[in-house]
């Protein structure tokens, strides 16, 4: 028998990874029948856009959780990876989200329990935190915008905004025209305005001060 060239081991391993693929999705497509509150999506992958992965979707939450191969160590394990589904940003501090393995030997219930039992009572829990500091950062938003917008109103200026023309907030928003040599004006949600190191002035220096004292 002929030693097998390099061409066909590569067409022999492109068929095992596609067969791998195919046998991980039909699996993962039977875990929501035992998984109440879950539904199966085939989608771009969330750090691989360009590769499709196998999720579970949780129906009236934000729960997502890709069903994958195992990588490096992990070659004969089924990884369950729950993700932030998009609050990343808002994650509690120094909080990681810890992902389980299985044997793709176990049945689509078996995995479900798994799920069940050892993924979501850590995951949902973190995952509502962050979506309550989510909404609480978008509140926090949305009155800075309001309030600058105020003080443009009354004074001018206009709302800077980086270069891809979204408003600079995280809790501040600089303003354009109001700006000197030290730095610029930004307000924030409790409608505070912070004031640049700028020269000018005795005469306008003391008006400043006045105004200022009057509070």
């Amino acid at each position: 028998m002929s030693a097998e060239t390099y061409e066909q081991r590569e067409e022999r391993e492109a068929t095992e990874a596609r067969d791998k693929q195919t046998r991980l999705k039909t699996l993962a497509a039977q875990i929501p029948a035992h998984l109440p509150g879950w539904t199966f999506e085939e989608r771009p992958r969330t750090w691989n856009p360009e590769r499709t992965g196998f999720y579970l979707v949780q129906i009236d939450g934000l729960g997502l959780i890709e069903v994958k191969g195992g990588g490096y160590q992990q070659e004969n394990r089924i990884v369950i990876d729950p993700e932030w589904n998009g609050l990343s940003n808002h994650k509690p501090w120094d909080s990681r989200l810890k992902d389980i393995t299985v044997s793709p030997d176990k049945t689509p219930a078996q995995i479900a329990r798994d799920i069940q039992r050892r993924l979501l009572p850590a995951y949902l829990p973190l995952l509502a935190q962050a979506a309550e500091r989510k909404a609480a950062s978008d509140d926090r938003d949305a009155r800075t915008l309001a309030n600058a917008e105020a003080f443009c109103a009354a004074t001018g200026a206009t709302l800077n905004k980086d270069h891809d023309g979204n408003l600079a907030q995280n809790g501040n928003i600089w303003l354009d025209t109001l700006h000197w040599w030290g730095g610029d004006f930004h307000i924030t949600d409790e409608n505070a305005v912070s004031l640049p190191r700028f020269g000018t002035t005795a005469a306008k220096a003391a008006k400043i001060i006045k105004i200022l004292l009057e509070e």
